[in-house]
């Protein structure tokens, strides 16, 4: 009778070992697992599938091609996708959509739970209210949701790759192969956020003191951006194909989608002419059209610029402090990049495309990436400038409340396209 109750106490203890070890796994996960569930959550609101006969993203219709067709821009993902089947259903993409979407989540999980693990123990609470702030606001968050352009979000899944892997001795090589990979989804990336791998790379390059490794790589990635933004830009059109119905043919056989007229002009754009052949069509056609469409595409630009102030006045103060206290001039040349970095979408505007609107997704998501890398690295100077925010921040604690609930409100609206239309102003139209 003893030996069994000495028995029953040691199954007990070991028991309750073995529940330890699981709490303390669950609290080593905490933040990535809360980070996760709440991903779910907001991303429920925007929960959708592919239809066949009318689809919310364009990009869909241009994943039924891949390489089998030429070395044509965009045709990475549907290259993906071929290779696990030759029919592109509308299942199917649903489906892969669905399952890239949840890969990507716990992606971004893992970053920012590493992210606050990462943080100085000072600026650890502010670093959890940047990340929440990033999470509810519309403009980065607009590209994990499942109403994301697809192209939006895979690139910036690829950004975030790119970023985890920057500082990492050997899969850092990677970053060559993940800027073409970025650049083959969608080439105006050469605009978006490639801009801000470029900055990290020369960072990189200062902080290692011009190490060879450094040298090589930073010369294989930019000649890598240089050489395919170069290919995609200058693409003259599918050499294999004299006319947009044998695409439409080809694609008939390989989808159950339904192209609308809409679906088969861009097709035709997409593969058959040249991107700058719509800004030549337009200034050979009127160049005063060409003037009135970009005045519209600026008179559209103010409202953004506008809803997102607020976070460009707490960016612009970091950049502007970490510039003050930066000793080198490299260091400084650096940060004014960063501060810059938003400009460098303005070449789209040149190109006569509506992605200059769509951009600001790549503008405010790119300035908090910067920011979330730098601390990561513990870089001094803008540890120290995001310490000066916080201690104004908490001068100011219900002004930090009321901006957290100004972008957490207008995601609300953000759930409805029509709501964020009226709220922000032409979004939905600039998309599509």
């Amino acid at each position: 009778m003893e030996d069994s109750k000495k028995s029953i106490k040691v199954n007990d203890l070991r028991l309750g070992k073995n529940n330890s070890e699981q709490l303390s796994f669950f609290k080593k996960i905490n933040y990535e697992l809360y980070f996760f569930i709440a991903l779910l959550f907001l991303a429920s609101f925007s929960f959708t599938k592919v239809r066949a006969d009318r689809v919310y993203d364009v990009y869909f219709n241009t994943f039924i091609f891949d390489y089998s067709i030429g070395f044509a821009p965009r045709l990475f993902i549907g290259s993906v996708m071929s290779l696990f089947t030759d029919f592109k259903s509308v299942r199917f993409m649903t489906g892969f959509m669905h399952i890239s979407h949840l890969l990507s989540y716990l992606i971004y999980s893992f970053v920012a739970g590493r992210l606050i693990r990462k943080a100085a123990d000072d600026v650890r609470e502010s670093v959890i209210y940047l990340i929440i702030l990033f999470l509810v606001n519309p403009f980065s968050f607009s590209a994990i949701s499942y109403r994301a352009i697809s192209v939006d979000h895979f690139t910036l899944v690829f950004t975030l790759l790119m970023l985890m892997v920057l500082t990492k001795s050997y899969f850092r090589w990677s970053v060559p192969l993940l800027i073409f990979v970025a650049l083959a989804t969608y080439m105006q990336y050469a605009f978006l956020f490639m801009p801000i791998i470029a900055i990290l790379l020369l960072y990189e390059l200062g902080k290692s003191d011009y190490s060879k490794k450094n040298i090589g790589l930073s010369i294989i990635s930019f000649a890598t951006m240089a050489f395919f933004s170069g290919y995609f830009y200058l693409f003259s059109g599918l050499k294999n194909y004299g006319n947009r119905n044998e695409l439409l043919e080809y694609a008939g056989k390989m989808s159950d989608l339904i192209f609308d007229d809409f679906a088969k002009n861009v097709i035709h754009d997409y593969f058959l002419t040249s991107p700058f052949e719509r800004f030549r069509f337009f200034s050979a056609a009127d160049p005063n059209l060409v003037q009135k469409l970009k005045l519209d595409v600026i008179a559209k630009d103010i409202p953004y610029f506008i809803y997102a102030l607020p976070l460009f006045v707490f960016f612009v103060f970091v950049w502007k402090d970490a510039i003050k206290r930066a000793g080198k001039k490299f260091e400084k040349f650096i940060f004014a990049l960063c501060m810059l970095a938003p400009l460098f979408r303005l070449p789209l505007l040149f190109l006569m495309t509506p992605d200059i609107i769509r951009a600001w997704i790549a503008v405010v998501t790119g300035q908090f990436f910067l920011l979330f890398f730098f601390v990561f690295r513990k870089d001094p100077f803008v540890l120290e400038s995001v310490r000066r925010a916080r201690d104004f921040l908490k001068r100011h604690y219900l002004m930090s409340l009321l901006v957290l609930g100004f972008y957490a409100i207008s995601f609300l609206a953000f759930r409805s396209f029509r709501a964020w239309n009226v709220f922000v102003g032409t979004y939905h139209e600039a998309l599509y």
